[in-house]
């Protein structure tokens, strides 16, 4: 009948969806393993999901040199290739201290010290979105 249909089509579905879930924690645990292992400092995930639909997961790390840096998102690029994933890139160079990795759900920013410093993005993505809206109404309306 119809209704067996639907419901073997919502199961289905369900469990689709749980196992991509799973897949992009699965990622996101490889992506944190592999800045460890390969030395870099600060590292910090974060559950962004609810502030914009850009991304589920922001990390942050931060490497020791211009060549570190590199280094670093070489590293995670090619373990998410060996992994099978794929449609991940890579902005920034060498030189500005600073390397976005576009992983679908996953955004990896990978700064040397200064540049993280200046920029303080966890700072930004960490706002709570509440509390900043009463303040902006508290003090400009």
């Amino acid at each position: 009948s119809k209704l067996d249909i639907r419901s073997k089509f919502r199961w289905k579905y369900i469990i689709n969806k749980n196992s991509i879930r799973k897949n992009k924690l699965d990622h996101l645990k490889n992506i944190i393993s592999d800045l460890e292992s390969n030395k870099a400092e600060n590292i910090i995930s974060m559950d962004v999901s609810k502030k914009t639909s850009i991304a589920n997961f922001m990390v942050f790390a931060t490497g020791t040199s211009n060549r570190h840096v590199n280094a670093l998102s070489q590293s995670i690029y090619r373990n998410l290739k060996k992994s099978g994933f794929k449609g991940a890139s890579i902005e920034g160079d060498n030189s500005t201290g600073w390397i976005v990795l576009d992983c679908g759900d996953i955004v990896v920013h990978i700064f040397k010290k200064e540049i993280r410093e200046f920029y303080n993005l966890e700072k930004m993505w960490s706002i709570n979105l509440e509390s900043y809206t009463e303040w902006k109404y508290k003090f400009y309306i």
